[in-house]
């Protein structure tokens, strides 16, 4: 079977068609054969990851660009015989489908006219709607063809497909996190979240000097942090705060086991749990994107069935899929607090426990157009917003222009009204009910 593909800027319209029928040979079709070129690699590679060796080639159709909105009747005539020359090589060769998925209305138009002249030799032509997971024959009657199974990307394979990577921690430090959700360590990130949403401000400022005492740390115990009191008030006023001790969040995390805690004038050391609560108490908003994280895992669907098949926490995305040395330029890259994938469809979420810069939006908004074109999701979870204040008016209208879906009603939700907003992320849902 060969494909025709229309090149399109949002990579998974390229390769849909092959996720679901899987063909021997794809053509990718546009005006950019340096770009065409590049992508069919791109593809190629990430067929073989999958164990499918699919032969991906492409041919450049040349035609200038019309100013005018409306096609031109001699520019469409001219493209619509590129196409049918391609299609003519290989047309006897093999059962030739031409995917109308994606590529530019020009494209499509000029299909009609090419398959009018080859629907005698069994020419066929095809859609499929990512949204829905279905595939549609558009060669007679419109009807939906069965498939299988959808089409599904994990977060890592989506950010290939756009020419970066994610990348882990045993490739580069301070990069993404493996996580080991275990039964303890659900129950660990629950009670977490109980304390924090308590009073979130507090939490941030306690979370603040235990993560600069992790900055002064004299213990050779990756579990224990020891900090010379001097040093650590020290450390605190080079970030213009104050060394505190809030009796409340310490007491309870003291008493569901997260830490131990001893301090007197002269130092402070703090026993913690395990490596993965450390990293959850060392940095103050981790314990919102853990419990956004858990609940998009908790998410079911009507049938019972994961609303999400692949879910990233503090997904580290370089944007080139190359990781350079100290000795090169430095790489582009972006941290995504939640990354979730729906099928095809990605969420990207950016959780704030605490003050909100614009910055955020834009740098969420970026990050997602880079990454899931048109069809990204884009979310973000703040707990610390003031509705009366003018700023706050002001960014949520920014928000919904962006079409940033803005979710900060969660401190009151419980468990299973988070998990039904999280579960609605991926389809324009909002704050729990």
């Amino acid at each position: 079977m060969i494909y025709i593909e229309f090149f399109d800027k949002n990579a998974v319209e390229n390769i849909c068609g092959c996720l679901t029928c899987v063909p021997d040979k794809v053509i990718l079709i546009g005006n950019n054969e340096k770009k065409l070129k590049e992508h069919c690699e791109r593809y190629h590679s990430f067929f073989l990851g999958r164990g499918k060796e699919i032969d991906f080639t492409y041919s450049g159709i040349r035609y200038k660009e019309s100013k005018k909105e409306e096609i031109e009747l001699d520019m469409l005539s001219n493209v619509a015989d590129q196409l049918s020359a391609i299609v003519g090589e290989v047309i006897d060769k093999d059962i030739c489908v031409i995917d109308l998925t994606g590529g530019q209305d020009l494209m499509l138009v000029a299909a009609g006219i090419v398959y009018d002249r080859y629907k005698d030799k069994n020419l066929q032509m095809h859609r499929f709607n990512l949204r829905n997971n279905k595939l549609y024959n558009c060669d007679s009657n419109g009807k939906i063809i069965s498939v299988e199974s959808p089409p599904v990307l994990s977060a890592g394979e989506l950010v290939k497909l756009y020419g970066g990577a994610i990348v882990y921690e045993n490739d580069k430090h301070g990069t993404t996190y493996p996580w080991e959700w275990s039964e303890d360590f659900i129950n660990d990130v629950d009670m977490m979240w109980s304390v924090c949403r308590k009073n979130v401000r507090a939490w941030n400022t306690q979370i603040g000097v235990f993560a600069a005492a992790e900055e002064v740390n004299d213990s050779p115990d990756p579990l224990v942090t020891m900090a010379d009191m001097t040093k650590l008030k020290t450390q605190l006023e080079l970030q213009d705060a104050n060394y505190v001790h809030i009796n409340s969040i310490i007491r309870n995390l003291q008493k569901y086991g997260m830490i131990t805690l001893v301090s007197n004038e002269e130092s402070i050391s703090i026993t913690y749990k395990n490596e993965q609560v450390k990293r959850c108490l060392t940095k103050a908003g981790q314990a919102l994107e853990m419990k956004i994280t858990l609940s998009a895992m908790r998410a079911r669907d009507m049938d019972g069935n994961p609303v999400y098949n692949d879910i990233v926490n503090g997904a580290y995305i370089d944007w080139d899929d190359r990781l350079h040395t100290d000795q090169e330029c430095c790489d582009t890259a972006n941290e995504i607090d939640v990354l979730l994938m729906r099928g095809t469809i990605p969420v990207f979420v950016s959780c704030k426990n605490g003050r909100v810069e614009m910055d955020e939006l834009y740098k969420l908004d970026t990050v997602a157009e880079r990454f899931g074109g048109s069809y990204a999701k884009k979310v973000g979870v703040a707990t610390a917003l003031n509705k009366n204040n003018s700023f706050t008016k002001y960014f949520e209208q920014r928000a919904h222009d962006m079409d940033i879906t803005l979710v900060d009603d969660i401190l009151e939700a419980t468990d299973k009204a988070l998990e039904r907003a999280v579960g609605s992320f991926w389809s324009g849902g909002g704050n729990p009910k």
